[in-house]
């Protein structure tokens, strides 16, 4: 006999959750290059390009935790080398550092942006302009666009992998004395409720479904995800059949009733991350 379920989802995780599908990217503010420009035009530029870059696949970072990193190190804003770009990334978790330099040379606007791996320390990805006064917003957008573009992140998806797991069950145990034939008349003394199920974690279950599509679709896309990934319990009564089991040790025989079996089952899309 079955009951309904008695627990409906209990967690559903999303790109954030484990960071499944999405990396993290962070965006320096702009340096002056050689020519001298005003601090109205350095804080303009990145407020139109942070604005526009928004690279597929990634999340941002905030700028408040950028700047809570780069002064806990002690680094020059201005004067940080490339190391200590890396550095910062790597304290920040990402995998991509932008950094730009900005000039004002000859009546123009000169603006290069560049991405670094903050794994090898090397640059991704480069994108510059030049362009007048009267074009710097669009200019800008076009730049942040430009670069965003050329280090996206697609997603194709391949299937669709789902996953049940017996949790084992929850019990009421009775016992029947072999010493008391009234005893054994009345019924079952009971003992009390005996909890033999397992409770898996979010990330348990995350990677038992992730075994199981890398099963499924490793030999052909081994650099697999798992998107929309969510799971939730069932609570199922066990059949009502009498089961009896031996103590070791004891000329006790027990009863099992009210038996309640907890399965979990989880399910996610299939996906490929192409850059």
């Amino acid at each position: 006999m079955k009951t309904t379920i008695k627990s409906f989802i209990i967690a559903i995780l999303c790109l954030m959750a484990f960071s499944v599908n999405a990396q993290r990217c962070a965006v320096l503010d702009f340096n002056a290059g050689s020519s001298i420009i005003s601090q109205a035009d350095l804080a303009g530029s990145y407020a139109i390009f942070i604005t526009y870059f928004r690279p597929t696949g990634y999340t941002m970072v905030e700028r408040t935790q950028i700047d809570k990193v780069i002064r806990e190190q002690g680094f020059q804003r201005s004067q940080m080398t490339q190391a200590q770009m890396v550095r910062v990334g790597k304290i920040l978790n990402v995998s991509k550092i932008v950094v730009g330099d900005i000039n004002f040379v000859s009546g123009k606007y000169q603006v290069y942006a560049r991405v670094i791996n903050v794994e090898t320390g090397t640059i991704a990805a480069t994108e510059g302009a030049t362009f007048a006064t009267s074009s710097f917003r669009s200019s800008m957008q076009s730049v942040a666009q430009k670069l965003a573009s050329k280090i996206a992140i697609t997603e194709t998806v391949i299937g669709s992998v789902s996953l049940s797991v017996n949790a084992g069950e929850m019990y009421d145990l009775y016992e029947s004395s072999a010493d008391s034939f009234l005893e054994y008349l009345a019924g079952w003394k009971y003992l009390g409720a005996k909890d033999k199920r397992i409770r898996y974690t979010d990330e348990q279950l995350y990677d038992k479904l992730k075994d199981k599509a890398l099963r499924e679709y490793g030999s052909f896309y081994p650099d697999l995800d798992l998107k929309d990934f969510k799971w939730n319990v069932d609570e199922e009564d066990a059949p009502d059949e009498v089961s009896y089991s031996q103590v070791v040790g004891s000329s006790a025989k027990y009863k099992m009733k009210n038996r309640v079996v907890r399965i979990y089952k989880c399910s996610a899309t299939v996906v490929v991350n192409q850059k």
